[in-house]
């Protein structure tokens, strides 16, 4: 009993050990322009037209955040359908394009009496969402909004030779450091902001790089902390699929050993005699 104990803890624990391979990609932007200005939390900011904007690239996936502040006597509002994010010449829409639903579906099912008929009827209420092409700015108030995440444009496919060792607290990690020509990931982001009374525009465009990445195989506490409370750190995770497949075809194979190790052990019924 202890043997076999023993192999199925060895087993469950192949797959589990295996299975957990997740790289942890910590990324922290810089601004390309040396003029925009930084808060207490290393967020970007600018201004003009008595607007001004907050960029902040923050949590899992790095979220793109615009906090816009209106201090002018005129509602504004921002034209998602010409704000964009740009990056190698390529211009990804900030603007939604799905429409949602939502609503409930509710059937109903008759059957007839001494037969194998039956009828049903249905029906669908609820509401369609259509997507937001503009975002609106009273004057004197702010308003926040995250249309995407840099993880759809960073490509972390990076070689491993190019990063060195770093210790942060008790952990070991990997980190690279970009200049603005050889980062991943060189973005522009460009924003529409429209005066609702005379229609006038003002665009904010500003260019931003990736100047930091440090890949650990674990969440580590202190980068974790930077994440939750900066807004020019985020992280990135990735399963290793290749990984998990080959842990658990490890676990099988562990159990198929196993099976063999125990199989001495195992107590085997003898047939018995028939008695006359």
């Amino acid at each position: 009993m202890i043997l076999k104990n023993a192999v199925l803890f060895l087993i469950v624990s192949l797959g589990l050990l295996t299975s957990g391979c997740t790289t942890y990609y910590y990324s922290t932007v810089q601004s390309y322009e040396k003029e925009l200005l930084r808060n207490q939390d290393g967020s970007f900011r600018t201004s003009r037209n008595d607007l001004s904007v907050n960029y902040s690239f923050k949590d899992l996936g790095g979220k793109v955040v615009y906090e816009i502040h209106n201090e002018s006597e005129d509602p504004v509002f921002v034209d998602w359908s010409r704000s964009v994010i740009i990056a190698e010449d390529y211009a990804v829409q900030l603007r939604d394009n799905n429409a949602r639903f939502h609503g409930d579906v509710s059937t109903t099912t008759f059957h007839f009496s001494n037969t194998n008929y039956s009828a049903s009827s249905g029906s669908i209420s609820g509401r369609v969402v259509l997507p937001q092409s503009d975002l609106f700015v009273p004057p004197h108030s702010k308003v926040v909004y995250s249309p995407m995440a840099l993880s759809r444009i960073l490509n972390l496919d990076i070689p491993a030779y190019l990063y060195r060792k770093r210790d942060i607290g008790l952990s070991s990690v990997r980190f690279i450091n970009f200049t603005e020509e050889d980062t991943p990931l060189k973005f522009r982001s460009y924003l529409t902001i429209v005066n609702d009374r005379d229609k006038s525009q003002t665009v904010f465009e500003d260019v931003f790089f990736i100047s930091e990445i440090i890949k650990t195989g674990s969440k580590n506490d202190l980068l974790s902390r930077d994440v939750q409370q900066r807004g020019d750190i985020f992280y990135i995770e990735i399963v290793n699929r290749n990984a998990v497949t080959a842990g658990w075809i490890v676990a099988g194979a562990a159990a198929v050993g196993g099976l063999i190790l125990l199989a001495p052990h195992m107590p085997v019924e003898e047939p018995s005699t028939p008695a006359f």
